[in-house]
């Protein structure tokens, strides 16, 4: 299944003035069925409780479409799931203590750019 690592890189050793930046539209409402089939081990006991949002994600200077953020939002544990997808790839899934979408897509943005925009095949 979705057997990918969590990226050995350090923070420092990654430039990020070198790494595109980008820029996402507000998260809105979506539906289960479009969440990368990876995510729901990470989430499995919770899925009937979450809401979920997506966001597409636009690179900065270009505005070339670079995929899309989701977000499964628990409100009971006040913490939120992110993944980071593109095509047929997507992110190691990363749990997030706020349920504030804008708060959270910062944050994950900002593990996006730490890991290179790293994604890797789902099944």
């Amino acid at each position: 299944m979705f057997a990918r690592q969590p990226s050995e890189k350090k923070p420092q050793d990654v430039d990020l003035r070198f790494v595109s930046d980008v820029y996402w539209i507000p998260p809105q409402a979506d539906d289960l069925i479009r969440v990368p089939p990876a995510v729901f081990m990470y989430a499995a006991p919770a899925i009937p409780r979450m809401e979920v949002f997506s966001s597409a994600v636009f690179e900065k200077t270009g505005a070339a479409p670079m995929g899309e953020f989701f977000f499964l939002v628990d409100r009971e544990k006040n913490r939120t799931l992110c993944v980071y997808s593109l095509m047929d790839e997507c992110s190691v899934p990363m749990w997030v203590e706020s349920i504030d979408l804008i708060v959270v897509a910062r944050e994950f943005r900002d593990e996006c750019r730490r890991n290179c925009w790293a994604t890797e095949a789902y099944s």
